[in-house]
Parts: C-alpha cells; structure tokens; sequence
C-alpha cells in the first residue's frame, strides 16, 4: 500500500514537505506500474487504469489478428545444454522477439517455455492490425537471422522458430476466475494460427499464415501453398508462405515466387504435365516441392474426379 510518511499530530507541515511526499509517492506508484507491467503487457495496464469493468472477468468480441512462434528443436537444445545456458538463451531470445511485436502494436499474450503467443488489435484498436502482425513475423525473423551470427560466433546454438499467423474474430478480455485471471483471447481462430505454426514442419517452411490474414494486408509477398486440412480440423485451410516484404524482397527471390504461383494454377487448373515443368524449374529443393511434383505426376497418369477441390494430401 502507497502511504504519505507519518508526520505527528498537530504538526502542519510546509508546502515543500508536502509537495516532496507527493513526490515519493508518485515515484512509488510509477516503480509498482513498472513492475506490474513486466507480468502484465503495459497496453493492458493502462486499460485497467482506465477501467472500471477491465478489472473484473469481461470479455467481448473482437477481430484481432494471431501470431504464434516455436523454437524449432528446442527439446533437442535443452538436452544438451545445461539448463542455466538455456534459460539465459531463450531469455535473450524471447526479449528481442518480444521487443519486435510490441513496437508495432501486438500484446505479448504468454511464453509458453519457448513458444510466443501474440495478437493485434487488442486492447488497443488498431486499423491496419493485419499487417502490423505480418510485419512482426518478418521483422522477428530478420532479427533471429542477425541473432544467429551472434550465437555462432559465442559457440551457442544458432536457434530457428516457426511461425504461424491467422486472423479471425475471438473473444478478448480477462479470463479465469476472481482469484486468478490473465488477459487473453479465446475462439477457434486461435487454435488455427497455433496449428498453422505447426504446420511449418511438413511444409519445411518458417513463416506460413492464412488466406484470411492476407486479405488485410498488402505489399506481403507470399508462396501459395495450397488447401490443407492442420491436424485435428476437418475444414481445410489456404496456406501461404510468407516471403518478404515490397520492396525488401530481391529480385531473385520474387522470380521464384512467380514460378511456383504460375506452377500452383497450372496444378490447380488441372494441366498436370505443366505444372511439373514448373515445380521443377523452381529452384529451392523443400519438402513441398517434392510434394508437388509427385502429386502433379499422380494425377497426370490418373487425373482426380470431376469435383476435386484441389485440397493436397500433408
């Protein structure tokens, strides 16, 4: 509890006195918010400064925009280091990544060991709370790839993370119980960007994010990867790899693009035998790659029934 000083009865005290325990009072009350701030995101914070009814179990409806990260082979690293190395790597990993998404708007939902869940768009509103999720990704991933050197360069492990991004309308407040309570967000959106994170390893991808995140965007270059049903959905889903940025990305990088776009309507357009020359022509050997070709020679020797929707088997 904040306290003026005692001062004894009967004593007035002088304007100086006064205005230097105002002083000390402030400057406790601003160390509190400080500390405070470092359990709680601050744009939290200052919603339950400003609200009465923030500060109870509430939650509404909002569209919001979801970014998920995973260390890749983060058990692997905690087997061969001893855990105070990585809890010091991951510290250092989880504060620049964090720093990324909060310059450009995003609460830091939770660390989940070395995940990081994040969205957009709440509680503070934002209008272009899509891209400002997409550029986090790609900004995290330019700074992760300038960690790297660093790590090497201390002998520590060069770490990866896959990241997954979705948008969609979810439920946004205070969830828990009066005695327990953390500020999230809640609905199957949020299960979705979680999946599409995942999905990262049969695509051989880092970055992947949904069709409905890149309609509130622009300027994203991206690598359509197809419709696939994540594990434990039964709608199927169009995924896009996200490679960069207008007008960051190289020259060569956006030919690669082009080619495996223009392989994808050949696919989806049922011109089998195109569509090979195409996957082949495109230059980096991924896991989907290959995928593509063998799907594209399967189907040119026997061609997919008359309502096939183009959905490809993970």
């Amino acid at each position: 509890t904040l306290q003026f000083p005692d001062r004894p009865a009967n004593h007035r005290l002088s304007r100086v006195t006064e205005i230097r325990a105002m002083q000390l009072t402030v400057a406790r009350l601003s160390n509190a918010l400080g500390a405070f701030a470092k359990y709680v995101p601050r744009q939290v914070v200052h919603v339950l400064l400003d609200s009465e009814q923030a500060r109870g179990l509430h939650m509404r409806p909002a569209p919001v925009a979801i970014l998920f990260a995973d260390v890749e082979g983060f058990t692997q690293i905690t087997e061969r280091l001893p855990a105070v190395e990585v809890v010091m790597l991951v510290s250092e990993y989880l504060e620049e990544m964090a720093a990324v998404i909060v310059e450009r708007s995003g609460t830091v939902d939770k660390f989940i060991g070395d995940c990081i869940m994040a969205f957009f768009n709440a509680p503070k509103r934002i209008d272009n709370y899509g891209q400002l999720c997409v550029e986090a990704a790609v900004v995290a991933q330019r700074r992760l790839a300038e960690l790297r050197e660093e790590w090497a360069r201390r002998g520590q492990p060069a770490l990866r993370a896959r990241f997954g991004l979705h948008s969609g309308r979810v439920l946004v407040g205070n969830y828990g119980c009066e005695s327990k309570m953390d500020y999230t967000i809640i609905g199957d959106p949020v299960n979705l960007a979680a999946r599409l994170e995942a999905l990262n390893k049969a695509f051989g991808t880092y970055t992947l994010m949904s069709a409905s995140l890149l309609t509130l965007t622009k300027g994203v270059v991206v690598r359509p990867l197809g419709k696939v049903i994540a594990r434990g959905r039964t709608e199927p889903t169009e995924v896009f790899e996200v490679c960069g940025l207008q007008p960051d990305i190289c020259e060569a990088d956006a030919t690669r693009v082009a080619v495996w776009t223009q392989a994808m309507a050949k696919f989806l357009g049922r011109k089998f035998d195109e569509a090979i020359s195409l996957f082949e022509s495109y230059e980096e050997l991924d896991k989907h790659r290959a995928r593509m070709v063998k799907m594209s020679r399967d189907f040119a020797a026997r061609p997919p029934a008359a309502d096939w929707d183009g959905l490809i088997a993970l």
